[in-house]
């Protein structure tokens, strides 16, 4: 007996678990940590907030330009542009003298506005002094009397104007007054004599020095 005893006292176990030494890190703060996975659940939302900021901002300016484009469409503001835009190609056309047939038209402009420069400077020749002084003082074109008939016609059409209203343009008229053809617009009549405006100067001529009288 006192032979297994010591026998076994003197025996090992035949199996043992060896554990490491684990050193315990500090407490963490459960507050801080709380907060951290808060902020990390509520950084989606702002991102999706954003892009619904962003697409409301998108809507906004596409309902905006399609009400303009409405307003434009029923006020005619292309109409008008259209108009606009084709009045000054057709300036440019006019002033281009490459294109047939407008060389022709600025030829005739050209000469239409010398010959009543001409006109102008026959009617205003005279003097330093006689520059500013109606028509009447120009010397007299020696001619025969007009026949009653053409001049009663003529008295007629010259009425006819006058009654124009103020507001709308006076229609062109040319004559031969005083020996020269004359483009000119009536604005006045006064007994036997009638108000001329030739270019920018006006002048009085008598109804007798009028000749071969008709309305543009």
């Amino acid at each position: 007996m006192t032979e297994n005893k010591k026998e076994g006292a003197s025996t090992k176990p035949l199996f043992y678990i060896i554990q490491p030494n684990i050193t315990e890190g500090p407490n963490p703060n459960m507050q801080q940590e709380y907060r951290s996975k808060i902020k990390e659940k509520e950084h989606p939302k702002k991102e999706e907030k954003k892009v619904l900021e962003e697409d409301e901002v998108s809507r906004k300016k596409e309902d905006e330009e399609r009400k303009l484009e409405q307003v434009k469409v029923e006020f005619g503001v292309y109409d008008a542009m259209k108009e606009i835009q084709n009045e000054i190609e057709a300036i440019k056309t006019v002033k281009d003298p490459k294109p047939a047939g407008n060389a022709e038209a600025i030829k005739e402009i050209n000469a239409i506005l010398e010959k009543e420069s001409n006109m102008i400077k026959r009617l205003m020749s005279g003097e330093e002094e006689e520059k500013e002084q109606p028509a009447e003082a120009l010397p007299v074109y020696q001619e025969e009397r007009m026949d009653p008939k053409e001049l009663k016609k003529m008295k007629e059409q010259i009425s006819r104007i006058l009654k124009t209203p103020k507001e709308s343009q006076k229609p062109y008229c040319e004559a031969v007054i005083h020996g020269s053809k004359i483009r000119f617009q009536i604005i006045g009549r006064q007994d036997g004599d009638v108000k001329i405006k030739v270019g920018s100067s006006v002048h009085v001529v008598r109804l007798q020095d009028i000749r071969d009288f008709t309305i543009f």
